[in-house]
């Protein structure tokens, strides 16, 4: 028994109408059949009726339709389906499926099919599915090749069903509202489709969905591609004017978008840039979040162009863009802008930075910390967001409440290191000064715990920033806290004990390292060596540890080689002890001292008179050798490779650690005390401020001078809390620094007169790298900048080289398809006068023959409409590469329309070929090209050869005295030396078998025998060609001669087949052929010109008795191509 959907029937019986219906070659008769037989009305697992598949199978006809509705019950031709199918339209059908749903799903469905099944039952068309849908949104939920298929069936069915165009579904989407959504998912819609279904019913758009949008609306959003858009909003301009779309707001929300558009649209919307939508966007606002526009998207595949769009939006519209995209977004856009757009970007930046009016804070609070977590490392390398973040990071830095913090973090950082000093030293000392200990240790504790709490705010700001794991990441912060941790220590251990020097010493080497590390911030080329320091470091990790064990290996030899016997194990080296004349003691008396001895030797301090020993002597060479002369060598290489990357990288680490220490102010301090100067012109210029000439403003209509102590320490004009604190640090705290910096300005004002270089905010700001770039890049940088601009002149070329063969390329193909429809159009034309006369025949009771001129007409029309098929398809270019590098033989009908075109082409005729044709005019035209071909720089060699082959034919290449000179292989083994292939479409294989050939026949009788089946396989009108199979397999009961013994014959052969079959042959296949010799081969026909090379191919094999042919055979002849014995072994 057999099971179909939800019936059983048994194996010799019909099967049901379901599985009829689904076949690909259904028929009427088999419908009635199976109806007939089984009387079929069941539906399937998803309530499909067999009227809902064969409106789903692409092969239906109008009579399958009206067969299986009339084998169907009425109520079974309007029955729906019960769940979604998925033979039904895919992925966007659901339940509650009609047969006429089905059909309009279907890709083939035509309005023809649309009338039948309209005949066969008139209320199908009106019924709706479960989600309301009518077949008008069915029919735009299957995307199409043609769309204007579609617009046929809207056609058809609004003849069918007029006010069927007028009815929503569930949602509320009219028709209209469906193919804009659609838009949305499938890129074939056209504009003419919409502009098709806006014509049945008008006012559809400016209806609404459930979710208040018009159709117009829902496109947008969708971001639909440009034309489409556009299209739509050209059918009711004054709605989208309503909705607040112009053409800038299409450009920015499609998904197909190009700077180009962009561009224009800008170009046509210059004055309502900053117009906004219905939804109280910009256009601008919207281009982050449209398909073809995701700016921050590295990894999209069109990359470039995202550049460039992005590029044209900040260079045209710098300010606007500031306003849609934000300040950390606006940088990360610029970082992968070209120049122009760069400097478009720094300028409005910089302005937002300083603050364009007087009454607007400068930089807003949330701006550093949404850089410092917008950026990436790799985006600090690009100059645009460097310069960009110096100018932000700068005026943060130089206001008064953050030169404050600044200034006080670097003196409590030199005070611990000088009150730490004198506090170890009076531990230290026998009879310590109390007074002075005790002030030195309460100053000591009390630095140490503001900056233990300073760190503990750093990184609560990281932490809050989102950044704490690059304050995990830096590996300064781990000396900073392990420093707190050893000045306690110096207070805790004993005094004047051994333990408290070397914590004492570690601790004033360790708080040195903290101040170099928090001078980094404030100095450019610190930064570089201290970063050079540390990489070099982390890079020498590994070698110091093969270093190491160099030394620890080389110490214990030298020891055992050196050593007294029987000396006891020390573990300590005391080099100032001596013996009685006062010379230190043996250094190879212990372990200890043997390693002291190899870091002496590793430095170049060594006696060579002490390796009086032979064996130690060798082991003191080899360490000078692998120690003195290839480690240190090895070690100066890293370092040198640490430098030059430290200082590539010490510009990026530098902006980041600056940027952190600004967000980390603005993040932890108040808002109060890190305010910028209330008047934008005094910003940047503090002094000026507090005691220069007074600033000029205008408030309320009258003017009014600013500047004095107190407009420097006013909340309206200047800094409010942060001015107090600088005033007050500055006379107490900071004195010890702000009188040496007052001396300083005032001697560059009276000896140069500009004293500007001495302002805070120029002490305090962010080196230019540009000024000192070769200096401050190193070779590293030159080399990059070579490399990169060496690069821009590369993608130059090659993109004008591209351009120019894309132009050329197009105008050829546009040439000949211009070509092939003149063609075209000249042979309708003919078969049209064809048709007129034999019409008239027709008339006259004349019946054409079979054969005659409008049959042959017709014949070739049909020939050059395949011949225009294959020129516009791409993919069929040359038939004659594909064989020549060794490909399968072609078809005949494929050889025959290549050939053809090649020989009929309007292209002028060769000189040779011209010779040729005047000299003999009844020759075979394809004969005639081939030895135009063999001589085509020379007519009279031309001439002179198709005599010498006229002559051949009329003699020795006659048919009779090839078959009588090859008569004495007649019989025998030889034979079957050359054999041809069946006769299938393609080339003709002509078979070899080495293993024939006996030399004691006449070379001349297998030369015959070649040429006779050369004849055999190519006939002389014919243009096709030969491919020569050699099989080199020795055989048992064979003559299997070696390979030598075919010289005579090769010398022979080559003296008649290439003058008298000249372009017959495709290509020679040899096998198998041993690897050693292949090898040797391929070496000699690379010498070869291409042509030449190209047709001979070996294929590499054992060559032993009964040997399979090797696979790499059937990559250059179909294994139907050989006669039937070749292609397995033979027998004996």
């Amino acid at each position: 028994m057999m099971r179909s959907h939800n019936k059983v029937y048994a194996a010799g019986d019909a099967p049901l109408l379901l599985d009829v219906v689904q076949q690909p070659g259904v028929t009427c008769e088999a419908v009635a059949a199976a109806a007939a037989r089984n009387g079929d009305d069941a539906v399937d697992a998803h309530g499909a009726t067999a009227l809902h598949l064969i409106c789903a199978n692409e092969r239906a006809t109008p009579a399958l339709l009206r067969a299986v509705a009339a084998a169907l019950p009425e109520a079974s031709v309007r029955a729906k389906t019960t769940a979604s199918h998925p033979k039904l339209g895919g992925k966007y059908n659901g339940a509650g499926s009609t047969a006429f749903t089905a059909l309009v799903r279907n890709r083939t469905a035509t309005p023809a099919l649309l009338r039948a099944l309209h005949a066969v039952d008139d209320g199908l068309i009106s019924m709706r599915t479960d989600n309301g849908t009518t077949v008008y949104h069915d029919l735009m939920l299957t995307p199409r090749p043609d769309d204007a298929e579609r617009a046929a069936l809207f056609e058809c069915i609004h003849e069918l069903a007029p006010d069927l165009v007028r009815v929503t579904h569930n949602w509320d989407y009219t028709p209209l509202h469906q193919i804009c959504w659609c838009c949305g998912l499938f890129d074939g819609t056209r504009p003419e489709t919409i502009e098709a279904l806006y014509g049945l019913d008008p006012a559809a758009l400016r209806r609404r969905d459930c979710d208040g949008r018009t159709p117009l609306q829902s496109i947008y959003e969708k971001r639909a591609p440009l034309r489409c858009l556009r299209a739509v909003a050209a059918l009711e301009p004054d709605l989208a004017a309503d909705h607040g779309l112009t053409a800038l707001h299409l450009a920015c929300a499609a998904r197909d978008a190009t700077a180009a558009d962009v561009e224009e649209a800008m170009d046509a919307c210059a004055a309502t840039l900053d117009a906004v939508d219905y939804a109280g966007l910009t256009a601008l606002a919207r281009l982050p979040a449209s398909g073809a526009a995701r700016l921050r998207d590295e990894r999209a595949a069109d990359g470039r162009e995202h550049e460039l769009l992005a590029a044209a939006v900040v260079a045209k519209a710098p300010a606007v863009a500031l306003r849609a995209f934000g300040d950390a977004s606006l940088l990360q856009v610029a970082c992968r802008c070209p120049e122009a757009a760069r400097k478009a970007v720094a300028a409005v930046v910089r302005s937002r930075a300083r603050g364009d009016t007087d009454t607007t804070q400068s930089v807003d609070e949330a701006l550093l910390p949404e850089i410092l977590h917008g950026l990436q490392g790799v985006a600090l390398d690009h100059a645009c967001a460097v310069d960009l973040l110096r100018d932000v990071v700068d005026s943060v830095n130089a206001r008064p409440g953050a030169v404050v913090v600044i200034v006080f973090d670097q003196l409590c950082n030199a005070a611990l290191c000088v009150f730490y000093a004198v506090a170890a030293y009076d531990l230290r000392a026998a009879a310590p000064a109390r007074r002075r200990l005790a002030v030195s240790s309460a100053v000591v504790a009390v630095v140490a715990a503001y900056q233990a709490l300073r760190e503990v705010l750093a990184f609560a700001a990281m932490r809050r920033l989102g950044a704490q794991r690059r304050y995990a990441d830096d590996g300064f912060a781990y000396v900073k806290w392990l420093c707190f941790a050893w000045v306690g220590a110096t207070f805790v251990v004993e005094r004047r004990s051994r333990q408290l020097d070397v914590v004492a010493a570690w601790g004033a080497l360790l708080l040195a390292t903290r101040l170099l590390v928090d001078l980094r911030q404030l100095s450019m080329h610190l930064t570089r060596f201290i970063v050079a320091l540390r990489m070099t470091l982390f890079d020498s990790a590994a070698f110091l540890l093969v270093l190491l064990i160099a030394l620890v290996g080389f110490g214990e030899a030298l020891y055992f080689l050196m050593a007294p016997g029987g000396a006891p194990m020390g573990f300590a080296y005391d080099a100032g002890s001596g013996g009685d004349d006062g010379a230190p003691d043996d250094p190879y008396a212990s372990p200890q001292g043997m390693m002291m001895k190899m870091y002496a030797i590793l430095l170049g301090e060594f006696d060579e008179a002490q390796y009086v020993n032979d064996w130690a002597f060798v082991m003191f060479v080899v360490f000078t050798l692998v120690g003195v002369i290839i480690l240190l060598n090895l070690l100066i290489a890293v370092v040198s490779d640490s430098y030059e990357n430290a200082q590539a990288r010490s510009r990026v680490l530098f902006v980041r650690s600056r940027l952190e220490l600004a967000a980390g102010l603005v993040a932890v301090f108040p808002r109060r005390f890190l305010r910028d100067a209330g008047l934008g012109q005094a910003r940047g210029d503090m002094l000026r401020l507090l005691w220069g000439p007074k600033f000029t403003t205008r408030l309320g209509g009258a003017e009014e001078r600013v500047g004095g102590v107190r407009a420097f320490l006013g909340e309206k004009h200047g800094y409010g809390a942060g001015g107090w604190a600088l005033l007050a640090c500055s006379c107490t705290v900071f004195l010890p620094a702000v009188a040496p910096w007052a001396l300083a300005r005032c001697c560059a004002r009276v000896c140069g007169g500009d004293a500007s270089w001495t302002n805070p905010e120029r002490l305090l700001a962010t080196p230019d790298p540009s000024r000192d770039a070769d200096e401050w890049l190193g070779r590293l940088g030159e080399i990059e900048r070579a490399l990169r601009r060496r690069g821009e002149a590369v993608d130059a070329a090659l993109e004008a080289q591209s351009a120019g063969l894309r132009g050329r390329l197009e105008e050829k193909l546009e040439a000949l398809e211009s070509k092939l429809y003149k063609l075209d159009a000249t042979n309708h034309a003919l078969e049209s006068k064809l048709d007129a006369v034999l019409a008239r025949l027709a008339d006259q009771g004349k019946r054409p023959r079979e054969g005659d001129l409008g049959s042959t007409v017709k014949t070739e029309s049909a020939a050059l409409s395949a011949l225009r098929h294959d020129a516009n398809d791409a993919t069929a270019c040359n038939d004659d590469n594909s064989l020549t590098t060794g490909q399968k033989p072609r078809r005949h009908n494929e050889t025959d329309m290549t050939d053809t075109v090649e020989i009929t082409r309007d292209a002028p005729l060769s000189a040779s070929l011209q010779a040729l044709t005047e000299t003999y005019p009844d020759a075979p035209a394809a004969e005639l090209r081939r030895f135009a071909d063999a001589r085509p720089d020379s007519q009279e060699g031309a001439l002179a050869l198709y005599a010498k082959y006229l002559a051949w034919r009329e003699a020795d290449g006659s048919a009779a005295a090839l078959a009588e000179a090859a008569a004495p292989l007649g019989g025998t083994i030889s034979e079957g030396f050359a054999s041809l292939g069946p006769k299938t479409a393609g080339d003709r294989v002509l078979l070899v078998e080495g293993a024939r050939y006996d030399s004691a026949f006449d070379h001349a009788a297998y030369v015959a025998l070649l040429c006779s089946h050369m004849d055999a396989a190519c006939a002389a009108a014919d243009a096709n060609r030969v491919v020569v199979v050699v099989d080199c397999r020795p055989c048992r009961g064979w003559p299997s001669p070696a390979g030598w013994s075919f010289l005579p014959l090769l010398r022979a052969i080559l003296g008649t087949a290439p003058d008298c079959y000249p372009e017959r042959l495709r290509t020679v296949v040899v096998f198998p052929v041993p690897y050693w010799a292949a090898m040797i081969m391929n070496t000699v026909t690379a010498l070869l010109d291409p042509v030449t090379r190209d047709k001979i191919a070996l294929v590499a094999g054992d060559t032993d008795v009964d040997t399979p042919c090797p696979a790499g055979v059937w990559d250059h002849v179909a294994a139907d191509a050989l006669p039937p014995r070749a292609r397995c072994r033979r027998p004996p």
